[in-house]
């Protein structure tokens, strides 16, 4: 549907809502989601709802948490005990997770990159590369397209799937959702607390169950939390390694990134469940057009499948994403920028918040995660929020 008019007159007489696309997940020392792409919802990192330390959620969509931070609850209320010292995003994940795939974690979700979410005023729709209003906004919130459906909030505050006509091709029924990935979406059902898989005709594959969740990746995989412990499972919901790690990420080009303890080390498991890429890393990222982000003590940088340094770890920022179209969202004193894969900065680092590149663009936020505008991989605006 083709709006006639311009989408920045239109208003609502309601409270205002945070808005947000979906960004990578925040994590904390065990790369659980403390708030979220995708995980780059990984990478593609997807945004998810804020989550505690084991990945409970605590809020929805709107409510994203502070990077680096451990949520707990605390009675009805919330404390936040900062890990970090900055604010940071996201993608992987993660229990909702980057995620998308936090995903700082997530697999990397194949979007359409034909429409892109974009708000005006109180309301969502979507415009085209261009700029242009394709849909309408009509939706309290909407997310980018994947496999050629978008969740989407209309404003009984529950998400629906569209089809990239507008159609409803799934109605709105979920508690939560994720895009979906190699088939199968992540969904709380209404009124529900655990993550089911379903298809795209929204027949549930895999039944409720999980406290968190990731997407499946190419290696149809996908990583979910049972209590305190991470595994792996199939398509048909059957466990391929036991619950065993204290933290896990998604399997992206063979490898995921794992933690076997609390307080230890990441390392990289391949599908059989053992080690590639020995546990040496305070923080990973898995793996996306060949390359993984790894922290060591201090400083990020990107290795290759066989654990070698290809891009020195010289980021002293507190995060860094996987590559998306041939460029790495990392962050560096106050700003986040993109690097190729070189590690020369293709657009330096000056944006409060910014998602991974997909279709060409990627999106640019305050620091409330307010999305504010659209870039091309040359730094150059194409579209500003009206």
């Amino acid at each position: 549907m083709t709006g006639s008019r311009d989408p920045g007159q239109r208003r609502k007489s309601r409270r205002a809502k945070r808005d947000g696309r979906r960004v990578p997940a925040l994590v904390d020392t065990r790369g659980e989601g403390v708030g979220h792409y995708t995980w780059p919802d990984w990478p593609r990192p997807a945004g998810y709802p804020l989550q505690d330390r084991v990945g409970s959620v605590l809020r929805g969509r709107e409510t994203w948490a502070l990077g680096g931070a451990v949520m707990k609850r605390i009675g009805t209320s919330l404390s936040i005990m900062l890990v970090g010292v900055a604010l940071l995003t996201v993608t992987v994940l993660v229990g909702c997770g980057l995620s998308s795939g936090i995903n700082t974690g997530g697999t990397e979700v194949t979007e359409d990159p034909a429409l892109f979410p974009a708000p005006a005023g109180d309301l969502w729709g979507y415009i085209d590369k261009t700029g242009a209003w394709v849909m309408e906004p009509k939706y309290d919130w909407a997310d980018s397209f994947s496999e050629g459906l978008a969740v989407v909030r209309p404003e009984d505050n529950w998400y629906g799937f569209i089809d990239m006509s507008g159609e409803v091709v799934l109605k709105p029924e979920y508690s939560n959702a994720g895009r979906f990935a190699n088939g199968l979406a992540r969904v709380i059902p209404r009124n529900g607390v655990r993550w089911a898989f379903i298809d795209a005709t929204g027949e549930v594959v895999i039944k409720p169950g999980y406290q968190a969740a990731r997407d499946f990746g190419d290696d149809g995989l996908a990583a979910v939390r049972v209590g305190e412990t991470w595994g792996f499972i199939d398509k048909t919901g059957a466990y391929v390694f036991e619950l065993r790690y204290a933290g896990a990420l998604d399997f992206s080009e063979g490898l995921a990134p794992v933690l076997e303890e609390d307080g230890g080390e990441w390392g990289f498991i391949d599908k059989s469940g053992a080690w590639v890429i020995q546990p040496e890393f305070t923080a990973a990222r898995p793996f996306s057009e060949s390359l993984a982000a790894v922290r060591g003590s201090s400083a990020w940088g990107y290795i290759d499948r066989t654990g070698a340094l290809v891009i020195p770890q010289q980021f002293t920022g507190l995060e860094a994403w996987p590559f998306s179209e041939g460029l790495a969202p990392v962050l560096e004193g106050d700003g986040w920028g993109f690097i190729d894969k070189t590690g020369a900065w293709v657009i330096p680092p000056q944006y409060a918040r910014v998602d991974p590149f997909s279709g060409g663009l990627a999106a640019v936020r305050d620091v409330d995660y307010n999305l504010l505008s659209y870039i091309d991989t040359s730094g150059k605006t194409v579209w500003t929020r009206p």
